[in-house]
């Protein structure tokens, strides 16, 4: 992979020029184009992008129900968890006289 930083200018001149391609496929391009003028053999497989194929991103969850709360037959049966106990209060410090 090569990165590299350019000035705003020319990241706009290639936005412009770049028309339906993204800038990898125009920066690919161009560079092609350079080494060819240079006299390099560059076929366009090695100008195309690289095959992305089973590589990174995030995996699916896919839940077998849906994930919301069951009530039961029961009543007062629910798969909701219990509401959270109020915590005990806190004893303060006594205040201190200053002087």
């Amino acid at each position: 992979m090569i990165g590299c930083w350019c000035h705003k200018a020319l990241v706009d001149k290639i936005d412009r020029a770049r028309r339906a391609r993204t800038r990898s496929e125009f920066c690919r391009g161009a560079i092609a184009e350079k080494l060819r003028a240079m006299g390099l053999d560059v076929p366009e497989s090695e100008a195309a992008s690289p095959d992305r194929t089973g590589k990174g991103g995030p995996r699916r969850m896919v839940y077998p129900i849906a994930r919301q709360a069951v009530e039961f037959n029961e009543p007062g049966s629910t798969s909701k968890p219990a509401p959270a106990k109020p915590a005990p209060p806190r004893k303060r410090a006594p205040k201190s006289k200053r002087s």
